[in-house]
């Protein structure tokens, strides 16, 4: 008897923790160093400025000094204030750091004259396809001064056992992947990201261990990225710690354990997550796919409130 009763005071300190004043420690974040504009046009001896953002590891935006980088010397240069100028005709590109955190390069197009093309935009009705679909995708040119010029283009596929594209930019899905299209002229390019035979997946919420989880969840993707959108209707039991999961187990030690903490939850209603943002601030990848539930969890007692299964 003596050791039942104490296998009862554990069970009950266990689920005290999902109802009490447990301090739970924040889901730290990667750092994050964002430039902007992504990419510009310059004519020769034109210069411009880059403005940035810095997110620490607790998701707070934070004043910094970051350094500039140009990876093309001969086409453009970039000075420790950010200002971009244009050396040479070609294709630049410059980043920005801070410490151990890169920015994205910014591409810059250098043109010698006003009349040439200086930006191409390719555009589509989608971003992802079905392995056998095809896609019209468009391209446009146009001048430094936004001037449109009519001209052909020459496209190509980054992975063309993922997608191909022909010469009138029609893509078709192959096989399940990412592929970037690009469209050239004249030595400019337009990129298009897409992927094929992903889909979509949703599942459906109930209550687990006596407590509430309602409502729905869906997984995409947009571009690249894998995003789980729970629905405006959702609703879960709180507690000082309840979190959204990724996991192949319902079972609570196991979805810690093992699964893909998302976030920390503290309302009902709609919440959108950058899955593979989330699995990168983590040095993890992550495919569409590779979990097969979305559980919603007392973190301190590893306790599931609620779980939905991910189906297509």
């Amino acid at each position: 008897m003596k050791f039942t009763r104490i296998g009862l005071l554990f069970l009950a300190a266990a689920l005290s923790s999902c109802i009490g004043t447990d301090i739970v420690d924040t889901p730290l974040k990667g750092d994050k160093l964002e430039l902007s504009p992504k990419t510009e046009s310059l004519l020769i001896g034109q210069s411009f400025m880059l403005s940035f953002t810095y997110t620490n590891f607790l998701g707070e935006q934070e004043e910094i000094d970051p350094e500039f980088h140009t990876l093309t010397p001969e086409i453009v240069s970039v000075d420790q204030t950010g200002s971009v100028t244009a050396l040479d005709l070609g294709v630049g590109k410059v980043y920005a750091s801070y410490g151990m955190t890169n920015s994205d390069t910014v591409i810059i197009n250098v043109v010698g004259s006003e009349n040439d093309i200086a930006e191409i935009i390719v555009s589509g009705e989608e971003v992802n396809i079905g392995i056998g679909e095809e896609l019209m995708l468009m391209a446009n040119a146009y001048t430094v001064n936004d001037i449109p010029v009519a001209t052909s283009f020459e496209w190509s596929s980054e992975d063309t056992e993922v997608a191909t594209v022909n010469s009138q930019g029609l893509v078709t899905g192959v096989s399940q992947g990412f592929t970037t299209i690009t469209a050239s002229a004249d030595g400019i390019e337009g990129q298009y990201n897409i992927s094929v035979g992903f889909g979509s997946a949703q599942a459906t919420f109930m209550g687990a261990s006596g407590y509430i989880a309602k409502g729905t969840a869906e997984m995409s993707l947009s571009g690249r990225d894998i995003i789980l959108t729970l629905s405006d209707d959702f609703e879960t039991s709180f507690a000082l710690g309840t979190f959204v999961y990724l996991a192949n187990s319902t079972t609570g030690a196991e979805v810690k354990a093992q699964g893909l903490e998302l976030s920390e939850i503290t309302m009902n209603g709609s919440h959108t997550f950058n899955v593979t943002e989330i699995a990168e601030t983590m040095g993890k990848t992550v495919s569409f796919g590779e979990y097969k539930y979305v559980i919603i969890l007392c973190g301190p007692a590893s306790l599931t409130f609620g779980y939905g299964e991910l189906t297509s």
